[in-house]
């Protein structure tokens, strides 16, 4: 009698699930442990910081998945159900973790006399319920990246 090894080692679909929605949650982990840091795009794009983080928690299981799908894994399809329901759910607790901390508009000049063109002056705006409202912050350029980590925010109006 003889044990054909390969069969075990052959990927599921409920293995092929697991494994997405453990790459979802550590993808969410990033994101907001990027949103702690306070990082966003630089100035022009940073209207698009929101698209950066939904990118950073959901495109890596997405890629794990297809990838995964690509190997054919064997067994009950049920994950395939169950997989976006809970996928959503994690990913709409993320988007409310991390919703109220973006700005609608960042607009960022270079600190005059600091001789240092990675720390900039910027006027960050949020938009409320009651209206628009300007924060004082500053930020320094995480070069190459078109990224920026705020490092520092005044209530009050620049």
């Amino acid at each position: 009698m003889t044990i054909d090894m390969t069969q075990n080692r052959r990927l599921t679909w409920n293995k092929a699930g697991g494994l997405t929605l453990a790459v979802l949650f550590m993808g969410v982990l990033v994101g907001v442990w990027m949103m702690r840091q306070r990082v966003f795009l630089a100035p022009p794009l940073a209207a698009s910081t929101p698209y950066l983080y939904m990118a950073v928690g959901s495109l890596p299981a997405l890629i794990t998945f297809l990838v995964s799908a690509w190997a054919q894994p064997m067994g009950k399809r049920l994950m395939l159900v169950a997989l976006p329901i809970l996928g959503s759910v994690i990913f709409v607790i993320y988007l409310a973790l991390i919703g109220a901390g973006f700005y609608a508009d960042i607009q960022c000049q270079a600190t005059p006399g600091s001789g240092s063109a990675s720390h900039l002056d910027c006027s960050c705006r949020f938009e409320t319920i009651e209206g628009k409202e300007l924060v004082k912050c500053s930020a320094d350029e995480l070069s190459p990246l078109p990224l920026i980590k705020l490092v520092e925010e005044k209530w009050g109006a620049p």
